[in-house]
């Protein structure tokens, strides 16, 4: 007997639709992480397959690519469904860095450059005073100082 499957066809696309990238119709034969090295210079590839460097270390491009995928979230913030499940950056192992960027170009954007450094320095305090108890405290707090150089 034949298994039968209690979701309707919709369901099941909309299920498929969160694996793939936000804008993807269908997922990639092969994705691979957007950061690399040309003769000891780091650089990362956007998805519209721009290359963005050189950095002088794999750090520092990591937060660069933090920061550009925060600002461009922010920039489509309007057209882009609020689903709390994807992890952007998550495919480079840098999404607790977005996830600090993303608060902090938010309050530059509704609230202006001196709310976003307050709030910063505010996060970084916190970080510091639990590190013990945040994850990847260390990288939270130097993309935090990475962007409020960045301004």
């Amino acid at each position: 007997m034949p298994l039968k499957l209690n979701y309707s066809k919709s369901k099941v696309e909309y299920i498929f639709m969160e694996l793939y990238r936000y804008g993807e119709q269908r997922h990639p034969a092969f994705r691979n992480r957007r950061l690399y090295s040309v003769n000891g210079q780091w650089y990362f590839d956007t998805r519209e397959r721009e290359q963005v460097g050189p950095y002088r270390d794999q750090n520092e491009a990591e937060k660069a690519l933090a920061v550009f995928i925060s600002k461009t979230l922010l920039d489509l913030n309007a057209s882009r469904p609020n689903n709390n499940r994807v992890q952007y950056g998550a495919q480079d192992g840098i999404a607790h860095m977005v996830e600090e960027l993303l608060e902090f170009f938010s309050y530059s954007k509704k609230q202006g450059q001196t709310a976003a450094l307050a709030w910063a320095n505010h996060r970084l305090k916190k970080i510091m005073d639990n590190r013990k108890y945040i994850s990847n405290s260390k990288e939270r707090f130097e993309v935090l100082e990475y962007a409020m150089d960045y301004e």
